[in-house]
């Protein structure tokens, strides 16, 4: 996978949450190793029980593992979204509330995700120049799925 800048923090660190700038091409590289659980090529470059761990809630949130954000009832969106919230008894989370509890999302910088559907092998690419007006994973989602 290619970059083409990566943000750094104060301390030089690279910006994990959203200081990587990839090409739609390479944002669905990432998808599609997270997809096959580290597998590329034919070969393991990840160990599969590293890549397990990220679909694991963390913490008091379902809707978050680690550094994967995942579509299970009742989770919660990051702060300061709750229009994205689930409506109450949904059988999915707030990414796609209709189901599809498998799921797993990197939401990107601003109105950039990537979803990640494994019962379906998909991996689904949203680009735009960012217009934060009105965006819903779930609406989006729901033009797509079944």
């Amino acid at each position: 996978m290619e970059y083409e800048r990566w943000a750094l923090d104060a301390a030089g660190n690279p910006h994990i949450p959203n200081g990587c700038c990839i090409t739609p091409r390479n944002w669905v590289k990432y998808g599609q190793l997270l997809l096959q659980k580290g597998l590329w090529n034919n070969e393991q470059i990840v160990a599969e029980e590293l890549i397990e761990t990220l679909f694991v809630p963390q913490g008091v949130n379902a809707g978050h593992g680690v550094f994967l954000w995942l579509n299970l009832p009742g989770g919660e969106p990051s702060a300061g979204q709750v229009a994205r919230k689930a409506p109450e008894n949904a059988p999915g989370g707030f990414i796609y509330h209709g189901g599809y509890n498998n799921i797993f999302a990197c939401m990107g910088a601003g109105t950039n995700p990537m979803y990640i559907i494994p019962s379906l092998e998909a991996v689904i690419v949203r680009q735009s120049p960012g217009d934060w007006a009105y965006f819903s994973d779930n609406d989006f989602l729901a033009l797509m799925l079944p």
